[in-house]
Order: structure tokens, then sequence, then C-alpha cells
């Protein structure tokens, strides 16, 4: 054996195999080693990219409840992506929410969609009461609706409201009070100047409009059996219902709100008293054309007329009565495509609402001016609380909405009003 083995001694031989043997061995261990080392570095940065995505989550809706910014909308708890699940999606949610009160389908998510219960004690430990209530508010039957019934309601409130369709300035704002700059005094002409001349100096004033965002509510009753019957399309009614109010109580207040903890309207805030009609009860059409051109010539091509139903009524007789119609242009005419706008006189758009006062003595009954230079304020979002506890004896449902929202005119000089003759 020792000469097949190149003259080793079986002792040697022995030797060199077990040599082999532990070399083996020893590589096997520093793959293992190596491959365990592996596998625990792997796991702590698997464990430390939870914890910095945990951390991530936390920061991110404590921020988002500090905020308290209603930009982001609260969206209703995803179901189960079984298609037979009530609770389906944001808008599924809410209807489900809305009939049956299901806390759970009304669970508040973080804006990037984490849903807040799941963030744990360690994250609700930092808030204060209020924003535990902002990030979980189906505890407290408040839910900020989704943008999907929001829509709904949105084109419906434009159509039927004035306000929308006449072109004011909107401004969205998460503040409580915002101040809105105008030129109280107007901006001077360009002027000729020669060579190397030093330019003309226009320095405007501007005034300070400063308007706080008020709050405005509504409670809805609903039968329990209203509710839980699928076939009287809640949904409908409600986000009409709603258009519906909200059309009517922006409409009132940027026509004829005093200002005092509300709009202040375009009749309180612009140049009541533009033009003195020379009647107490009557308007003639020439009077319309001069009260037109009172209002200063940079605010007549973008303007508008407001004015009550009666009012408009009474001005559609004189087309006729007194020949409005100048050549081939026809100076008033009456739409019937159920916008908002009502016609037009001398070519601008008429608006109408309803509680403007009509011709009286000593009352500003038209106004005509550009509705830029009307600032609409407004939060984005509507909040809708349910409570069937309240009447829960008669078997109704309450429903409390609110959104908040204020104007203010913005330039006095760009509206001009009729005033009838004392």
């Amino acid at each position: 054996m020792a000469d097949e083995a190149k003259g080793y001694s079986e002792e040697e031989l022995a030797l060199i195999v077990a040599r082999a043997l532990d070399e083996r061995d020893a590589k096997k261990a520093a793959e293992a080693e190596a491959k365990e080392a592996l596998v625990t570095k792997f796991e702590e940065g698997l464990e430390q990219g939870k914890e910095e995505g945990k951390k991530e989550a936390l920061e991110e809706a404590k921020a988002w409840a500090e905020k308290k910014a209603p930009g982001y909308m609260q969206h209703a708890r995803p179901g189960s992506e079984d298609d037979g699940d009530p609770k389906k999606g944001p808008m599924e949610a809410f209807r489900y929410w809305a009939k049956k009160g299901d806390p759970g389908a009304a669970k508040a998510l973080t804006p990037s969609g984490r849903n807040v219960e799941h963030l744990g004690e360690e994250f609700l430990k930092t808030l204060s009461p209020d924003q535990k209530t902002i990030l979980s508010q189906g505890g407290t039957g408040t839910y900020l609706v989704p943008d999907g019934f929001v829509a709904e309601i949105l084109p419906l409130r434009d159509n039927a409201s004035f306000v929308r369709q006449m072109g004011v300035r909107i401004i969205q704002t998460n503040l409580p009070v915002v101040d809105i700059p105008a030129e109280s005094t107007s901006v001077a002409n360009f002027t000729r100047s020669a060579e190397a001349n030093a330019y003309t100096t226009d320095i405007p004033a501007f005034a300070q409009n400063q308007v706080t965002v008020q709050k405005w509510t509504l409670r809805h009753t609903a039968s329990e059996e209203f509710l839980e019957d699928d076939a009287t399309n809640f949904d409908q009614w409600f986000s009409r219902s709603l258009a519906r109010s909200m059309a009517r109580t922006e409409s009132y207040y940027v026509a004829i709100g005093n200002g005092t903890n509300q709009h202040e309207g375009i009749f309180e805030g612009g140049t009541t008293d533009a033009l003195t009609f020379d009647s107490s009860g009557n308007i003639t059409a020439d009077e319309i054309f001069e009260l037109m051109m009172v209002l200063k010539t940079e605010y007549q091509p973008d303007a508008a007329w407001l004015m009550d139903n009666d009012t408009w009524r009474y001005l559609a007789t004189l087309r006729d009565s007194n020949n409005w119609a100048f050549g081939a242009a026809d100076y008033l005419t009456i739409s019937n495509d159920g916008s908002a706008q009502a016609g037009t006189l001398y070519g601008r758009p008429v608006f109408l609402q309803g509680d403007i006062p009509v011709r009286a003595a000593s009352t500003t009954v038209i106004m005509v001016g550009d509705p830029y230079y009307y600032g609409l304020v407004e939060r984005k979002g509507l909040t809708i609380a349910r409570n069937p506890f309240l009447q829960q004896a008669e078997g109704l449902v309450d429903f409390f909405s609110h959104f908040r929202q204020s104007g203010k005119v913005l330039a006095e000089e760009a509206w001009a009003g009729g005033l009838m003759h004392s």
C-alpha cells in the first residue's frame, strides 16, 4: 500500500487524509458562518427597514394631525377584494356607513393610505385628544366625505349657485383668517419717455381685505326605513339636498350678506348709490344704460348684472315697450338653458338672487360690476356626522353637515348700484 501511495508510509498517509478532512470541515464551517452572517445582516436590514417605514408612517400621520388640513380627505377603510363586500372602496364604504352607521367603515387614513388604527399605541400617546379625534373619527360618528361623493355634490351646487357661474374670485385656504390685497387706487397709465429719460413712477396703494372663514351647518333627518330601503336611493337624495342647501346659502350671503360673522355681500360692499333713478318705483331703459356707463370703463368688459327675479321680469317688459332692440342687436335677451344665468343685458350676463330687494323707495335694486373683485374664501371639504340616537324613539337618524366659507367685496368701485328715488 505504501508503494501505491508514492512511498508514503501508512501512518503518513493517514495523517494526510486527516489533514484533508480537517481542511474540508474548516471550509464548510467558514461557508456556514459566512452564510449565517449574511442572513443575520439581511434580517437586521429588514428589521431596520420596518422600523424606518413605521417611523415614516408615524411622522407623516402626526404631521397630518397637527396640521388638521382639510385638503387631506378622509377615506373609508377599504374592505376585502370580494365584489360582494358592502364596504369596498371609499364611496361604497361611505354609503354603507351612512345607512348602517358602522364605524369600521369610516376609519381615517393618512395621506399615503396607511390606516391610522394600525399605527399603534406608541403613536397615539404622542397626540393630543383633538388630534386623536381627527385621526380616528369613526368613534364620534364624524366623517369627512370622500372625494367621489363631494364630486357628486359640487356640480349640482355650481349649477344652482350664481356665485360659481358669475366668475367671482374663489380662494381655497387652510387658514381661519385670510388677508386679500386689492388696489385702493387705480394704476397709472404708461407714459411716453424720450431716450435715456427716467421712468414715470407709480406706486399703487393696496388695501388689505380681511376675511374670516365662517362655519355653516345643516341638520338632515331621515327615517330608518328610508335608509334601509335601497330603492329610495338615499345617497342621490342626500347629495342633491346638500347641493341645493349649499347653493342657496352662498348665493344669499354673496348677494346681500351684511359682513358681520358672515359674507360681505355685493349689495353691502359695492357702491350702492352710483346712480339714483328718477322714480321710487319705475326704471327706464335709458337709466339701465346710464348705470352701465357709471361703472368705470376698466370694469365694464367683464361686468355682470345682479338683481331680484321681480326686477328682471320688470326689465323684460321694457324691451318691447321702450324699443330696446337697436338695429340688429337685441340689448336684452332671456336665457332658458337651466343655468344660473337668466340672460344678458347690454351684452353682459344677468344673474338673479331671490332675496335681493325689489323696487321700493330709497332701495338699491340692481348691481353691475366685475365679479373678479369679489373674493369667496373657502376651506376644502365637507364634514358629516351621523347620530342615530338623538331621535331613536321616533325611528329617525340625524345627519349633521358643515362646510366653511366667507367672502368680501375687494374693490368698492368695481360695483355700481342703481338706487330707487326716495
